[in-house]
């Protein structure tokens, strides 16, 4: 167990891309701790705006974080995520450095949203960089491995920022905080350029998953990571893909070419280029109630059942969204689906 425990260690050790976005994330997170002494001392000492004074820079915080998701979005499946990982690490570090510079409520509260926004930037596309750089078969380990150090890096914060506001100050440490995370980003920056140019993005298939209602809800991170364990399978004309009757295993999207449906020896529906077939059987635990063929020459992608189920029960707007779909079809074919 404990050599388990340690695996994620171990892989982080041994991989100088796992290492530089980790180190980096623990920085953030190390100084999001600090902020989280700094801003009640700025709020009741510096500004002198009270509780509720608190109260608005931490909601400009959380404003931040809603802006930076919908951000967050658009990055979905950019090879040059690892430049928008430090520049999330820059607005992390300017918007708290800019508040000792910058001493008014209105300042604090627009840098405390910039504050935010980088935060979600780093949170977004880190998780996804992580994927990226470790292999399948430990990333489970050096996720543990990465929560914990960042759970340490809130702490040390937390506890150091008394520390450096009696030596310095409160506006010389805002400074130094936010100063040094942007410095160190700016140092390894051509690393996480190299990191870019070394990564490979099945961003077609990540179009893909993201114009499918039941994928499109899924965070970003899991996004691509389904793209990446797509599999694809090509069928001639005539060829049968599944059987009513069979055990379900895999997940359908339909790539390029056509397919068609029957069950009971009736003819129920063509499904064409972007549509999916194959969730009820996966969703419901029942065998396939209909046959899927190929019309024409076609290409299909095809995830792995654990993989579909794991990433649509764990995230209930997709759920929500596979279960409207099952009964959509059991609906239109009077229980009759695949």
């Amino acid at each position: 167990m404990l050599s388990e425990a340690l695996a994620g260690f171990r892989a982080l050790a041994t991989d100088r891309d796992a290492r530089t976005i980790v180190s980096l994330y623990w920085l953030q997170t190390f100084v999001a701790g600090a902020l989280r002494v700094l801003i009640v001392v700025v709020a009741l000492d510096l500004l002198d705006v009270g509780e509720s004074g608190l109260g608005f820079l931490t909601s400009a915080w959380g404003v931040g974080g809603l802006i930076g998701v919908a951000v967050a979005f658009g990055l979905v499946g950019r090879k040059r995520l690892a430049n928008d990982f430090g520049f999330g690490l820059i607005l992390v570090g300017a918007g708290l450095a800019l508040i000792g510079v910058w001493p008014t409520a209105i300042g604090a509260l627009l840098l405390m949203g910039v504050f935010g926004i980088g935060n979600t930037l780093v949170d977004v596309s880190g998780v996804t960089l992580m994927q990226r750089a470790v292999p399948d078969e430990v990333l489970g380990r050096v996720f543990g491995a990465l929560e914990s150090l960042l759970v340490a890096g809130l702490a040390a914060g937390a506890l150091i920022a008394p520390v450096v506001i009696d030596a310095i100050g409160l506006r010389p440490a805002l400074i130094l905080f936010g100063a040094l995370l942007v410095a160190v980003t700016l140092l390894t920056w051509a690393r996480l350029r190299g990191i870019d140019m070394r990564a490979r993005i099945p961003t077609e298939r990540i179009e893909l998953l993201r114009a499918n209602p039941i994928f499109g809800p899924l965070p970003p991170a899991s996004v691509e990571h389904l793209a990446a364990k797509l599999q694809e399978r090509k069928v001639g004309t005539g060829d049968v893909i599944f059987r009513q009757g069979d055990a379900g295993d895999l997940f359908y999207i339909v790539e390029s070419g056509r397919v068609r449906v029957v069950a009971d020896g009736e003819e129920l529906n063509d499904l064409w280029p972007g549509e999916t077939f194959g969730e009820i059987a996966l969703l419901r635990d029942v065998p396939r109630t209909a046959t899927v063929e190929a019309r024409e020459e076609t290409t299909l992608l095809a995830l792995d059942r654990d993989e579909f189920i794991a990433s649509v029960t764990g995230h209930s707007p997709s759920r929500e969204a596979a279960d409207s779909v099952i009964a959509q079809r059991l609906g239109a074919f009077s229980g009759v689906s695949l």
